[in-house]
C-alpha cells in the first residue's frame, strides 16, 4: 500500500514539473550573467553552435540564466530581472556587473566570514554553473568545473566539458 501511494504521488509531482515551469527541456532561450574569469562568454560562444539554448542578449526574453554565484547578490539581481521583464525594460549586465562578480564574493567573505552561509561560490578557478528559472528562481541544473587554470584554451575546454554534460543531463530528461 506504501509503495503504491508513494508511485502515485512521484508521478503526480512529476506531471506538476512542466506546469510549474521546472522542466529543463521546457527552457529554450537563456541569458548569461557575467562569471568570474569571463567563463560566461566561453560558455555562450560552445552553447550557440550547438543549438542547445538560444542565447539572448535581452534578458527580458529568457527563460532562464547561467550563473555562476548564488545567494543574496544573485537574488538582488534576479528580482531586477523579473522586475525589468514585468515593466519591459531591458536590464542587461554591465562591465561593472563582471567586476563586481569578480570581487564582490571576495570582499564579503573578509567582511563577513563565518557570519553567512555561503550557498556557492568560486575560487581559485573552480567554478558551479547553475541554470536557474527566471519565474521560479528553481535551480534546474548545475556542474561542478575543477580548476585547472584561467586561460582561454582552459576556458573553452572548461565551457565544452559543460555544455557536453549538459547535452548529456538533457537526453535523459
Amino acid at each position: 500500500m506504501r509503495w503504491t501511494a508513494f508511485l502515485l504521488s512521484s508521478i503526480f509531482l512529476a506531471s506538476l514539473m512542466p506546469v510549474l515551469g521546472t522542466d529543463l527541456t521546457a527552457v529554450k532561450k537563456v541569458y548569461m550573467f557575467p562569471m568570474r574569469g569571463n567563463l560566461d562568454q566561453y560558455l555562450a560562444n560552445r552553447l550557440v553552435p550547438s543549438k542547445t539554448f538560444q542565447v539572448v542578449v535581452d534578458p527580458s526574453q529568457a527563460e532562464a540564466v547561467f550563473t555562476d554565484q548564488l545567494g543574496e547578490g544573485f537574488e538582488a539581481r534576479l528580482e531586477q530581472l523579473r522586475n525589468a521583464s514585468a515593466s519591459g525594460c531591458p536590464c542587461r549586465a554591465t562591465e561593472s556587473d563582471r567586476v563586481s562578480a569578480d570581487t564582490k564574493q571576495e570582499t564579503e567573505n573578509q567582511s563577513q566570514q563565518g557570519t553567512r552561509m555561503r550557498f556557492s561560490g568560486s575560487s581559485r578557478g573552480n567554478s558551479t554553473v547553475f541554470l536557474v528559472d527566471i519565474k521560479s528562481g528553481v535551480v534546474l541544473w548545475s556542474a561542478y568545473e575543477k580548476a585547472g587554470g584561467s586561460s582561454p584554451g582552459f576556458l573553452d575546454k572548461a565551457a565544452a566539458r559543460l555544455v557536453r554534460r549538459l547535452q548529456r543531463d538533457l537526453k535523459r530528461k
